[in-house]
């Protein structure tokens, strides 16, 4: 882990009379926003199911606690899903507790897909999980928390050049400052978002010279 402060120490080069609160800002939503539209920061799980674990009364659905893996991140995205060895596209969706929709199948694919809905921050529900043992493995992208004051290695790494540079792009917007440059706050924006673009195609290359069909679903269900 690395402390953000390693951040910060770079964007104040640019802003040097900027308040540390507004730097500490500013570099963490630059953190937050490049892992919401990159999935960079992913993390892989593997686990085993029970009967006893699937609610048959609800759409044969299962909750996986994330907080057994993951207590400072917040999920973003789902990268992949197998089941039992099998790949699965996956869909979101928003069913209330209380909805049992008659004829599931006449409504939702159930053939290549299974249907998720995240219930809280820590919660991941699926959706038509047969009602037997099952081994899940599932790959999700994550965001550190606002409240965080470290964050992965990779980030400062691979990637603290365009971090910095969303960083500094809302620094250097902001009106009325001595330090108020908004052409250079355009170019550092343009820098932030190759920055995601390329961390993008590694993710979808597998971070190799083969490329690999994501079916990613964001939590949410929306893309920004």
């Amino acid at each position: 882990m690395i402390d953000i402060v390693e951040f910060e120490k770079l964007v104040q080069l640019d802003a040097p009379s900027g308040a540390r609160p507004l730097i500490t800002f500013m570099v963490k939503r630059s953190i937050i926003e490049f892992c919401e539209k990159s999935w960079i920061l992913f993390k892989d799980f593997s686990m085993t199911l029970d009967a006893a674990d699937i609610n048959t009364s609800f759409h044969n659905s299962v909750d996986i606690d994330l907080s057994e893996y993951v207590t400072d991140l917040r999920p973003v995205a789902v990268l992949r899903l197998y089941i039992d060895g099998i790949e699965w596209q996956c869909e979101y969706v928003d069913l209330a507790q209380d909805t049992e929709i008659t004829a599931y199948e006449t409504v939702f694919s159930t053939t290549d897909s299974k249907q998720i809905t995240f219930v809280n921050d820590y919660t991941l529900r699926i959706y038509k999980v047969d009602a037997a043992a099952s081994e899940i493995y599932l790959r999700m992208s994550f965001k550190p928390l606002m409240a965080n004051t470290e964050v992965d290695d990779i980030l400062y790494e691979d990637w603290v050049e365009p971090i910095i540079a969303g960083a500094k792009a809302r620094i250097l917007a902001l009106p009325g400052r001595d330090w108020t440059d908004p052409q250079t706050a355009a170019m550092n924006y343009r820098f932030f978002r190759m920055g995601i673009s390329e961390a993008k195609r590694r993710l979808q290359k597998n971070f190799a010279d083969q490329e690999h069909r994501a079916e990613w679903q964001i939590f949410g269900g929306v893309e920004e």
